[in-house]
């Protein structure tokens, strides 16, 4: 009876072991470049289950890196499309992750501008088009990211409106905007 069970939790030892070596960022790094990728591209969907959703294509960019801690810029393209309401913008972040493996948390502020080229609401008659919308972004979350592997992060991503809050519909007079993001993509370490 102890004879299985001293095998199996050998085994179950001896699996989580080598599991933890092959992750990057952990086990024998020889060189900075084992476990620090260099570069992220993903598409991110930011929604608040309010009628707003923000669609973006980024690069995150590795700015510093350890075994433990890692800061990255993120930059990107971001646009919506609603059936009356389209617009285009940039958000521009500063990340900073915590952890050792694949799976980090991970915190980060920025900055989002859209412009707004075509606005229009059935109740309240057509709004003024060609309007610039600013926020202060956050972000606290989970990132999974592997060295030449599968990008994936969620989290909590609050939006401090600075412009135009009462003249774009999805927004109207919200100036703290609770929204939750989901990204995925690919990481490259090159």
């Amino acid at each position: 009876m102890k004879k299985p069970v001293l095998l199996s939790m050998l085994l179950i030892i001896s699996l989580a072991i080598s599991a933890q070596s092959t992750s990057y960022r952990a086990g024998k790094c020889t060189t900075k470049s084992d476990y620090c990728p260099k570069l992220a591209l993903f598409h991110e969907t930011i929604y608040n289950f309010g009628g707003l959703g923000v669609n973006s294509v980024n690069a995150d960019i590795i700015v510093f890196c350890n075994l433990w801690y890692m800061a990255s810029v993120r930059v990107g393209i971001n646009y919506y499309s609603f059936p009356k309401i389209s617009s285009a913008g940039v958000p521009l972040e500063f990340n900073f992750m915590m952890g050792r493996g694949a799976w980090m948390f991970e915190t980060g502020l920025g900055v989002d501008y859209l412009y707004v080229y075509k606005n229009y609401s059935k109740d309240l008659g057509h709004f003024k088009d060609n309007l610039s919308y600013a926020a202060l972004t956050a972000r606290l979350g989970v990132r999974y990211e592997r060295v030449n592997g599968l990008f994936f992060r969620a989290g909590y991503n609050p939006h401090i409106s600075l412009t135009n809050i009462n003249k774009i519909e999805p927004i109207s007079g919200s100036r703290w905007l609770h929204m939750l993001s989901v990204g995925i993509g690919y990481t490259f370490n090159n």
